[in-house]
């Protein structure tokens, strides 16, 4: 026959069994590991004197960072050369060209970029490639080396774009919003509808300026410029037919879009016009 003391002592093994059994089971949902998946992300970096990106890409759409690491203003101008032609090709070609009017290079397609971004400043956006063989390029320093090739090859990027808040659609020589811009940070779409490579730079208009004021600026970049320091957002020179997705912030006041592009009369698109100002409230 079982003592009490048994008894007892039997009764305390159980329990202290269901009590290691239940600790056991559970579950821990702060400690398990959990898999970390890296941004796929392509960074620009540009100061005075280089730029510095992969020299080999893959096709299809690319979330770009470009960072001004210089003291001074710089942009970043996607070119696809054809037709096997290279960079010092289109550089002199181009150069007998350069603010003519008359056409650039067929064999060079305008493929957007970052738009004048500030110095230490960052600019996002996402821009497609196909395959082939690139160039990317400082307007301001075109002529001066900060250049940079790069190949775009078969195997397509993995990579997921972006929710985007307001549509943007380019012509000859316009800006067509699908809705009324708001505050705050935003993805918007860009595609160049119209037969002429078109650029967007942003940027927020200095008190009682008008549009007459930007032109007139716009034609050499030499006076006081009639916008304020605002976030660097924008995109460069988009051929017919490509889009691209930019990263923009707006607080309230009036908020102007213009693309300098030589038109092929020799003037620039915004004196035909291409200068749209909006007010955010």
């Amino acid at each position: 026959m079982i003592t009490i003391r048994e008894l007892f002592q039997t009764i305390l093994i159980c329990l202290l069994w269901a009590s290691c059994k239940n600790e056991t089971d559970k579950k821990y949902p702060d400690f398990e590991q959990k898999k970390v998946v890296a941004e796929n992300i392509l960074t620009i970096k540009i100061d005075e004197e280089k730029i510095n990106m992969p020299e080999t890409l893959k096709s299809g759409w690319h979330k770009i960072q470009f960072v001004n690491l210089g003291n001074t203003e710089h942009n970043g101008q996607f070119l696809l050369l054809k037709n096997n032609k290279s960079l010092n090709d289109y550089l002199e070609d181009f150069s007998k060209v350069i603010d003519t009017g008359n056409p650039r290079p067929d064999y060079a397609i305008r493929y957007g970029g970052a738009s004048p971004t500030a110095p230490k400043d960052t600019l996002t956006f996402y821009q497609y490639f196909e395959p082939g063989k690139y160039a990317l390029y400082d307007l301001f320093n075109l002529f001066n080396g900060l250049t940079k090739t790069f190949i775009v090859g078969e195997e397509v990027n993995d990579i997921k774009l972006p929710n985007f808040s307001f549509k943007v659609e380019l012509d000859e020589y316009s800006y067509k919003f699908n809705k009324s811009l708001t505050k705050g940070t935003h993805w918007l779409k860009v595609k160049n509808i119209g037969n002429e490579p078109h650029e967007m730079t942003i940027g927020k208009m200095a008190p009682e300026k008008n549009k007459n004021d930007l032109i007139q600026w716009a034609k050499t970049f030499q006076d006081i410029p009639p916008v304020v320091e605002s976030p660097s957002q924008g995109l460069s020179s988009l051929a017919p037919g490509l889009e691209s997705y930019i990263k923009a912030e707006f607080d309230a006041g009036r908020w102007v879009f213009f693309s300098n592009v030589t038109a092929p009369d020799g003037l620039r698109q915004v004196e035909h016009g291409m200068v749209e100002i909006i007010e955010i409230e």
